[in-house]
């Protein structure tokens, strides 16, 4: 983030704070009962303005800007699910899995149990241990299953873990609930590649909003193998390892299923299910 933007973002909180601090009344009658009365809208929550901010400096990278805020944050109004699951977050994107793990865990007592079980479930795909992943992944994805996020992210562990018939359910479900997302349709096509299915990953790459590296890697996939050659695995330090951007470039090619190729799809001009 900018340092003008980060400054923006700090300015609107402390708006937003003073304003939540309502001003003293002059006297009975001087001023409506209600906001409502007046035609106003309520005070903004302290809380959720200083969360809202820190959501805006966690969504454009500025994970240790987060870490050291919360310690404001928690330090006057205490600890909450919201915080924790923000600082779970910033931990794991800092490289610090084994602290945001904790963190994680404690989510899994709290309204954001939701959040616990992927964020473990990601750790767990940075590791490469997909089945452990598709098992979190898929306990987060029962707790909310209208999230397009954690069913893509499922799928993703499940094709990792070669469980093509099982992966197809949440890829198709993120699809639909996302269709415009790039990193969903990035998993959509891997499932299409996965299962030889040409036609219908050939439509879900042309949907705009791919990049062309994306899809050089899947098309790869459809490609014959040519004489086996060694692959240099990815270093562990990676960025974006496992599961962060549900889609992982790092993942060697799949094996077509032991089933026939599925044929395409009635909806292949799009290549979502319908």
């Amino acid at each position: 983030m900018r340092p003008i933007r980060h400054a923006a973002l700090l300015a609107a909180l402390l708006l937003a704070a003073l304003a939540a601090r309502a001003a003293p009344e002059i006297g009975p009658g001087s001023r409506p009962s209600t906001p409502e009365a007046a035609g106003e809208r309520p005070a903004a929550d302290p809380r959720q303005a200083y969360l809202s901010v820190l959501g805006e400096l966690r969504a454009s990278g500025q994970h240790y800007a987060v870490l050291a805020h919360l310690q404001s944050y928690e330090a006057e109004f205490g600890e909450s699910a919201d915080s924790l699951m923000l600082r779970a977050e910033a931990l794991r994107a800092t490289g610090q899995g084994e602290a945001a793990g904790r963190v994680y865990t404690r989510l899994l007592d709290t309204p954001r149990a939701a959040a616990g079980h992927h964020g473990l479930g990601l750790l767990a795909g940075a590791r490469g241990d997909m089945p452990q992943a598709a098992t979190l992944l898929a306990r987060a994805a029962a707790l909310e299953p209208t999230n397009p996020v954690l069913q893509s992210d499922l799928g993703y562990a499940l094709l990792a873990s070669q469980r093509f018939g099982e992966a197809r359910g949440p890829i198709f479900t993120a699809a639909q609930l996302a269709p415009n997302d790039p990193r969903i349709l990035a998993n959509l096509a891997l499932y299409h590649a996965s299962v030889g299915d040409k036609a219908a990953t050939e439509a879900v790459l042309a949907r705009p909003g791919l990049s062309e590296a994306t899809r050089q890697i899947v098309r790869s996939m459809l490609a014959p193998p040519a004489a086996e050659q060694p692959r240099s695995p990815a270093p562990a330090t990676a960025p974006n390892a496992g599961l962060n951007l549900q889609f992982d470039y790092r993942l060697p090619r799949l094996p077509a299923p032991a089933r026939p190729p599925l044929p395409p799809s009635a909806a292949a001009s799009s290549g979502v299910p319908r």
